[in-house]
């Protein structure tokens, strides 16, 4: 019997269960978890609010966009970026870019800034 989460597993009565990906067992155990969050720490999960999707898509958090193989700047912050660059703010969205995987970007606010006579 491997993980949990993964295809074959045996439920309470031994017979054989498939689930989809581990996506379905954190739902199910986010679920079944509710009831307890509403009567003891007085919490209502939103239904909206609750998005599980593969890690593949990426985990959307604090401007960045975190991937099991990168991390990139959230499209919409890039473009806030991009469109509001100064001098008196190149040198904080340089800080933002470098902790992620952002050469083209880095390279953009660079040219922006040599172009509106900033420096970079």
């Amino acid at each position: 019997m491997g993980a949990p989460g993964l295809d074959n597993q045996k439920d309470r009565t031994q017979k054989r269960v498939r689930l989809r990906s581990v996506d379905d067992l954190a739902d199910r155990q986010l679920r079944s978890r509710q009831p307890q969050a509403q009567a003891e720490l007085k919490l209502d999960l939103h239904p909206k609010k609750i998005v599980i999707k593969s890690w593949r898509q990426g985990i959307d958090f604090v401007g960045y966009v975190h991937k099991p193989w990168t991390v990139v700047v959230r499209t919409e912050t890039k473009n806030r970026m991009l469109k509001k660059v100064s001098a008196k703010n190149l040198t904080s969205y340089f800080g933002v870019a470098k902790h992620a995987d952002s050469y083209k970007l880095i390279q953009n606010l660079k040219n922006i800034a040599s172009h509106s006579g900033q420096g970079a």
